[in-house]
């Protein structure tokens, strides 16, 4: 899967990398989670969520738990 990064007012100063194996949709949620969690951080760094990119790395399509699939499709909207 691969989702493409709309036009950006401003560039990208952070990228985050998430890599992944087997794990299931609510284990990609909660390190989601976790990053918005960490927004002021950033902020306070003088980086703004729109100059954040955050990228998912699954290793090998045939281990991929079925359920990141919805969560993606959740993601994009």
């Amino acid at each position: 899967m691969i989702s493409v990064m709309k036009a950006r007012d401003k560039p990208v100063k952070v990228v985050i990398c998430v890599c992944m194996y087997n794990e299931d949709h609510l284990m990609l949620r909660r390190t989601i989670e976790g990053l918005k969690k960490n927004i002021t951080t950033f902020l306070s760094h003088g980086i703004t969520p729109d100059q954040i990119a955050v990228c998912i790395i699954m290793d090998g399509i045939d281990v991929v738990d079925p359920s990141i699939s919805h969560y993606m499709d959740e993601l994009e909207k």
